[in-house]
């Protein structure tokens, strides 16, 4: 995101110099940017952002919610990874909640 190494331990400190839900919304725009570009088959890892615990305090759905339209509308994938296991966050990718509305959505 702009630059900044969001996912990757040696940065974590910006966090602390960042709105959670700002950059929640400014993550999903980012992959709606991506699914409406036409140059992509599959999203992966589609809410690293939470990565280390860092989640948003808004329902992340509603945060998800044009991104998940974007990629639906585009016929792309979304990936389901269980990397996350491993990391301070200790889920998939996707989470659960946003699993079942990627799964719902029309």
């Amino acid at each position: 995101i702009s630059k900044w190494g969001f996912d990757n331990p040696q940065f974590i400190g910006e966090y602390q110099n960042k709105d959670i839900d700002m950059l929640w919304s400014e993550y999903f725009q980012i992959i709606t940017k991506m699914a409406n570009s036409g140059k992509f088959d599959i999203v992966g890892h589609f809410d690293l952002l939470k990565v280390f615990k860092f989640l948003p305090k808004k329902d992340i759905r509603l945060l998800a919610k044009d991104a998940i339209k974007a990629i639906k509308k585009a016929n792309m994938t979304i990936e389901v990874n269980n990397a996350g296991f491993r990391k301070p966050i200790e889920e998939q990718y996707p989470s659960d909640k946003l699993l079942e509305m990627i799964y719902e959505s029309d």
